[in-house]
């Protein structure tokens, strides 16, 4: 009898707490496992007035190259955070977020990619809400369909050749790949061709890679078709053994690239990836299509810009901030990608020599030298070029072109050519000339890109923003600031 009042005694105790930590609505804090590929339906718990939430805990193995979370169906604004701390109170301190003012919030992680890195290990996932203010949606139950996918990383052996492959979302943008080079092999090359976006090649020896802090080498520039080399006499030891490879780019959603890697001893690559169109692109009878064929984009390892192509052999006006390095040097050689379709990004295909830079006129005079892995330009090979125009000056409220490759601007992370449209705004005088300032679209990457008058003649040259809280105006610098000796090159 004793023991059965002390056992009713304890229940009573038990729905006691129990009624009363849901009377105050602070109910204990839960975790719940989230399993992944899966989409479930739940409901957020109050936490206190203003905060209803629920917490998943989430493992992420070292199989596990991108996560993504997505809020599916939900009558409140929830959400996402995701930390590896538990029972956490302030979400500023969490790895990751998405808090926007939306109902399907949508929160993706990838191991090479991002402000923050995916890595291994236990997570938790956090979904939160605040009440809404209209009553009429606060009367509505915080019920939410999630769903949780994961990519896996999948390893793929590779000997000598080419290899074609997808990048894409759904495979987290990266593909996996692993070659044994054998004994007596001084030097290998890994290359891309075909890619239309920024890819890169990240190499780790012996085991696989989880991180880029965690590769051995990273070729990262800004090109497409980039390419990397192995030699023992560099690395100061034998390069036998097995190499990882992923290629990767930044993942973009409705957005595949297709590309090509070669793998293979010594340092040239097959035929196919040497060939340089002849024609460089479709004919045209519109002077404004001619145009566009006729600005390229500048690019090398710290960045880039636009250029303009002055003569068919090949010379290239674009600016001098274009062709320096971050510590502002004037580089020797820069790769040139040119349009072949208007609706695609560029494709690199030459090396151009710097010939004449200023700095402070910021401008700059290249030549197309070679192909992109050093083959001869095709015999009897045109370039497309505009017409310069240094006898009109042109007046204020003058119809302008401008033409370039800004860095925003289309889906990927290459952008096709941009045309924009506008006038001469006015014009600003410095110790080195008179500039035009023009409201035509001026933006990052447009620099070295061209200004042109109604009749479709290079006037001046892009060369930077007002600055940012103008609006649309932007910098001109007139051609007719080259000097003459140059200038009576171009056109031929």
């Amino acid at each position: 009898m004793p023991g059965e009042i002390k056992l009713i005694s304890r229940i009573s105790i038990i729905v006691f707490l129990t009624f009363s930590l849901n009377l105050f609505g602070l109910k204990p804090s839960q975790t719940k496992p989230l399993l992944p590929n899966t989409v479930i339906e739940d409901t957020l718990v109050k936490k206190n007035d203003d905060e209803y939430r629920l917490v998943y805990s989430v493992t992420l193995t070292n199989e596990t190259l991108q996560a993504e979370f997505k809020v599916l169906e939900s009558a409140w604004d929830i959400d996402i955070y995701l930390s590896t701390q538990n029972n956490l109170n302030d979400y500023s301190e969490v790895e990751f977020a998405q808090a926007n003012q939306e109902k399907t919030e949508e929160l993706v992680i990838n191991r090479f990619w991002g402000d923050g890195k995916l890595k291994t290990g236990s997570w938790y996932l956090y979904l939160v809400a605040r009440p809404p203010q209209d009553l009429r949606e606060r009367a509505k139950s915080p019920t939410f369909k999630l769903a949780f996918r994961t990519v896996a990383i999948a390893q793929q052996q590779i000997n000598q050749g080419v290899y074609r492959g997808t990048l894409s979302f759904e495979n987290g943008s990266s593909q996996f790949y692993y070659v044994d080079i054998p004994r007596g092999v001084e030097t290998y090359t890994f290359a891309l061709t075909d890619c239309e976006m920024d890819t890169d090649i990240i190499l780790k020896r012996d085991r696989p890679i989880l991180s880029q802090e965690d590769a051995d080498i990273i070729s990262n520039s800004y090109l497409a078709r980039e390419i990397v080399v192995l030699r023992s006499q560099e690395i100061g030891r034998p390069i036998t053994g097995r190499w990882y490879i992923v290629v990767t780019q930044k993942p973009v959603r409705e957005y595949s690239d297709q590309y090509q890697l070669f793998v293979g001893p010594g340092v040239d690559v097959p035929a196919s990836f040497k060939v340089i169109p002849n024609p460089l692109h479709p004919p045209t009878t519109d002077p404004l299509v001619r145009a566009a064929y006729s600005v390229v984009e500048i690019l090398h390892d710290s960045g880039g810009g636009s250029g303009c192509l002055v003569s068919s052999s090949g010379l290239i006006v674009t600016n001098n901030h274009v062709i320096t390095d971050l510590s502002r040097k004037t580089l020797r050689e820069v790769v040139v990608a040119m349009t072949q379709e208007l609706d695609r990004p560029t494709k690199e295909l030459f090396w151009a020599e710097v010939l004449w830079s200023n700095e402070e006129l910021d401008l700059a005079i290249l030549q197309i030298r070679r192909g992109l892995y050093n083959q001869p330009l095709p015999e009897g090979l045109r370039f497309p070029f505009l017409t310069v125009n240094t006898q009109i000056e042109p007046g204020l409220g003058t119809a302008v072109w401008a033409l370039g490759y800004p860095y925003w601007g289309g889906r990927g992370t290459k952008t096709s050519i941009t045309l924009s449209r506008g006038i001469v705004s006015g014009f600003d005088k410095t110790r080195y000339g008179k500039v035009y300032k023009i409201d035509a679209s001026v933006n990052h990457g447009s620099s070295g890109g061209a200004v042109l008058n109604e009749q479709l003649q290079l006037i001046g040259i892009a060369t930077s923003i007002v600055f940012d809280q103008s609006g649309q105006l932007g910098f001109a610098h007139p051609v007719k600031m080259i000097p003459q000796s140059w200038l009576e090159r171009m056109g031929r």
